[in-house]
């Protein structure tokens, strides 16, 4: 019986430990559960990290993008600084009244463009065309002709410069034709326009009394005769205007008219003393969109300066026939340097392309009045050759004292439009 005994004792020890290792057994059981987990817990917790970490670098540089802003920003209640904000300095403001105010450019420069229209009442053509530029902070001042004859496109019965006009019906729209016209050509608008007419080149000459002035026997291209005289109201307007029999395209005219424009605006700017009163004279009676204070303005900065030494140019270029006509074909290239020089409001040089002066098609104009010109084309004369053969353009005839250029046919349906489209 003993024996048996000692046989069933190991099976008891067995069970025994069993029992002692079973919590051993379930605690290592679940830290072998809890190692599985940790690389996923892990992971986990670095992605968030990583996302706390980039929440935080996205709202410092919100913070910091926004501070930069508050301290460079132009206060709204101070417009005036607005306007000389692109690439250029404050206005001078020597010998300028604290209460006149420079005028403002339409391209925020310091460098204002005026275009200066020459009517000639009698007969609607605009028989000067010059671009004056004034640099409001060195008072550098410049002056070009664009000479009347020059070739132009768009949908024109004759296709010259100084026809614009009077095409237009004259007036206002005739003064928007002329911007425009000249906008299309130089790649850039005038800030302002000063109309020069019977009535404002009489004003002008009664502020600065009788001007002498040499007037030369070559070319007779006005009604007055040669020699040095004292000109008053009504000589300056023929001396700022042609003969009917004048055929002859050359730039000396326009350069005898800048010459004298020229000299009147010395005598004006040398009346230092006047010049507040004959700006709201000016303003009264001229057809500009210059205000009395502008004008003021301008006067003040420029006292005293003699005009009769500032750049004074016309637009460099050929004489080419086109349909049995005479015009002036501006120079692209010469033109763009001209511009670019002293002209060019822009933060970029212009280039031809910027420019849309008409040129002939091929070596010989034949005639032929072609659409093509520099610029986008968008106003480029669509002549149909074929179907008109320049039956609406004038003839010119040979500049002689007994002949008289050929009368212009006017179609049905030729008439210019009220309003041009806008190049």
């Amino acid at each position: 019986m003993k024996l048996f005994g000692n046989k069933k004792r190991p099976a008891a020890v067995k069970r025994e430990k069993e029992t002692q290792d079973a919590p051993l057994l379930r605690e290592e059981a679940q830290e072998e559960e809890e190692s599985k987990l940790q690389p996923r817990t892990r992971a986990v917790c670095l992605l968030l990290c990583a996302i706390c970490l980039f929440a935080c670098a996205v709202l410092m540089c919100f913070l910091l993008i926004n501070q930069s802003a508050e301290v460079n920003a132009i206060p709204p209640e101070d417009p005036k600084e607005l306007a000389y904000v692109v690439n250029v300095l404050p206005p001078s403001t020597e010998n300028v009244p604290e209460q006149l105010e420079a005028p403002e450019s339409q391209y925020g420069s310091n460098r204002l463009n005026f275009l200066i229209i020459g009517i000639d009442d009698a007969t609607d053509l605009s028989n000067l065309i010059m671009l004056a530029s004034v640099d409001l902070h060195t008072k550098d001042v410049a002056l070009i002709s664009i000479p009347r004859e020059t070739y132009i496109s768009g949908n024109f019965k004759y296709p010259a410069l100084f026809n614009v006009y009077k095409e237009a019906e004259g007036g206002d729209h005739g003064i928007k034709a002329v911007r425009e016209k000249v906008k299309e050509m130089i790649g850039f608008w005038p800030d302002y326009y000063f109309v020069l007419n019977t009535k404002s080149v009489n004003g002008l000459l009664e502020l600065t009394g009788n001007i002498d002035f040499d007037v030369p026997e070559e070319p007779a291209y006005s009604e007055l005769a040669g020699g040095r005289q004292s000109i008053n109201g009504a000589k300056a307007v023929k001396l700022l205007n042609y003969r009917n029999d004048f055929y002859e395209i050359t730039t000396e005219p326009a350069r005898l008219q800048r010459q004298f424009l020229q000299t009147l605006l010395t005598i004006l700017l040398q009346d230092g003393e006047h010049i507040d009163e004959n700006a709201r004279a000016i303003a009264a009676f001229a057809d500009t969109d210059l205000s009395s204070d502008d004008l003021a303005f301008l006067g003040h900065l420029l006292q005293g300066m003699d005009m009769k030494a500032i750049y004074s140019r016309a637009l460099p270029g050929e004489v080419v026939e086109a349909g049995g006509a005479y015009f002036y074909q501006v120079d692209p290239n010469e033109a763009a340097v001209m511009l670019n020089e002293s002209f060019n409001p822009l933060d970029e040089d212009l280039t031809i392309y910027d420019l849309n002066f008409r040129q002939l098609a091929g070596a010989s104009g034949e005639g032929e009045y072609a659409a093509y010109g520099f610029g986008n084309g968008k106003n480029n004369t669509t002549d149909n050759d074929d179907n008109d053969d320049g039956g609406n353009e004038p003839e010119q005839t040979e500049a002689t004292e007994e002949t008289e250029p050929t009368e212009v046919t006017e179609e049905p349906g030729t008439e210019p439009p009220d309003d041009p489209e806008t190049p």
